[in-house]
């Protein structure tokens, strides 16, 4: 039952990343980028989720 759950919860990680716009490499190198135009917004992304995994687990 875990690993069906844990499969469920990449699936929404996945798709709320496809969703937001970050599985746009361009994106993602904007955001690894720290010394050009840095780009923080995945940041916030993954923040949101993580806040949100830790609503979910208690």
């Amino acid at each position: 039952m875990f690993r069906i759950i844990a499969l469920i919860s990449g699936f929404l990680f996945g798709a709320g990343m496809i969703v937001s716009g970050m599985g746009d490499p361009a994106n993602v190198m904007a955001f690894l980028d720290i010394f050009g135009q840095w780009s923080p917004d995945l940041a916030f992304v993954m923040g949101e989720h993580f806040w949100y995994s830790r609503q979910a687990i208690g």
